[in-house]
């Protein structure tokens, strides 16, 4: 869907070079970033994975409510 909207953002000037260049040099991070967190979500328990959700859940809340 985002690919969709590439040349709305071009053609507003929102979306340039730039940060087109910046995005394919991050991919390698991205996909290293993602395959690391696929095999450590294998290794991890559900009640562990539940709970850091909740916690992660309520440090952004608190860090939205105070900022």
């Amino acid at each position: 869907m985002n690919i969709a909207k590439l040349p709305f953002s071009i053609g507003l000037g929102i979306v340039d070079f730039s940060i087109l260049s910046l995005d394919a040099v991050l991919v390698p991070a991205v996909l290293a970033g993602a395959w690391c967190g696929w095999r450590f979500v294998a290794h991890m328990s559900q009640q562990f994975f539940d709970r850091a959700v909740i916690a992660m859940t309520t440090l952004g809340a608190l860090w939205l409510i105070a900022g």
